[in-house]
C-alpha cells in the first residue's frame, strides 16, 4: 500500500475554508445567548402585576426558584417567565 501526498494548494484552501466554517459555528453555539437577568422581588411583583406575598408563597410552593446572595433574594427573568407559562397552563387545565 502506497501512501501519496498531495499539495494542491486549491485542495488546502478548500479545507481551510471548511475548518474555518466549522470554527465559526461552533463559536455560535458555545457562546451564551444572552446574559441572564435577575430580577428582584419587586421587579417579579412588577412584572407578573402580583403582590410581594405572592411572591413569597409561589416560592415556598416551588412555582419560583429564588437564589439568595448575602441578606438578598434574587430570581432568573427566565425561570420566572417560565413559571408564569406552569401557572396559566394548569389554570387551563382546571377549566
Amino acid at each position: 500500500m502506497k501512501v501519496v501526498q498531495l499539495e494542491n494548494p486549491d485542495l488546502l484552501f478548500a479545507q481551510f475554508e471548511s475548518l474555518s466554517y466549522q470554527i465559526k459555528q461552533l463559536e455560535k453555539h458555545l457562546q451564551p445567548k444572552e446574559p441572564t437577568k435577575l430580577m428582584t422581588r419587586q421587579e417579579v411583583a412588577e412584572f407578573l402585576s402580583i403582590a410581594l406575598v405572592t411572591v413569597s408563597d409561589w416560592t415556598k410552593k416551588g412555582i419560583l426558584k429564588s437564589y439568595k446572595y448575602g441578606n438578598r433574594v434574587y430570581f432568573k427573568r427566565s425561570e420566572v417567565e417560565a413559571g408564569l407559562i406552569a401557572i396559566e397552563t394548569s389554570k387551563n387545565r382546571k377549566q
